[in-house]
């Protein structure tokens, strides 16, 4: 009787770490394909955010390239205004013309920030929207049939 009651315990406790053993390696496997699920969606994203860094990065040194000529402009403008001022020039005319180039280039550079800021939301609108199709499984946009 003492010994079936052994035989018992031990077989209970071999039970125990059977199970323990298994939900072990059932978590380690959760937790591996969720770092994995995560690192794919990370490699998938990749292309994608390689190719808008390259866009934006583009579209800055476009920007900086304006943006130098604009101040070009603005000095090249004042040094001629501060030339008319002090050789006493009085034609209003030449000094409001040159006075409304310069508030023209200042127009364009702020035409160029907006449109640096779109760029800039153009790109975050479409990584949302190639994040959404790959949690979708990958399908894109339906084609129409014609």
């Amino acid at each position: 009787m003492d010994l079936e009651r052994v035989a018992t315990v031990i077989l209970q406790l071999i039970l125990l770490a059977f199970l323990f053993t298994i939900s072990l390696i059932w978590h380690t496997y959760c937790r591996v394909r969720k770092f994995l699920g995560n690192f794919l969606n990370l490699v998938g994203d990749f292309p994608h955010a390689v190719r808008n860094l390259f866009y934006l990065d583009l579209f800055r040194k476009r920007y900086r390239g304006y943006e130098d000529q604009y101040y070009a402009a603005q000095r090249e403008i004042q040094f001629q205004l501060e030339v008319m001022k002090h050789e006493h020039v009085e034609d209003k005319l030449q000094i409001e013309m040159l006075t409304r180039e310069l508030a023209g280039t200042k127009l364009e550079l702020q035409s160029w920030r907006l449109r640096a800021l779109g760029l800039a939301l153009q790109i975050e609108i479409m990584n949302g929207l190639n994040r959404q199709r790959e949690r979708a499984g990958g399908q894109g946009a339906p084609q129409e049939e014609g």
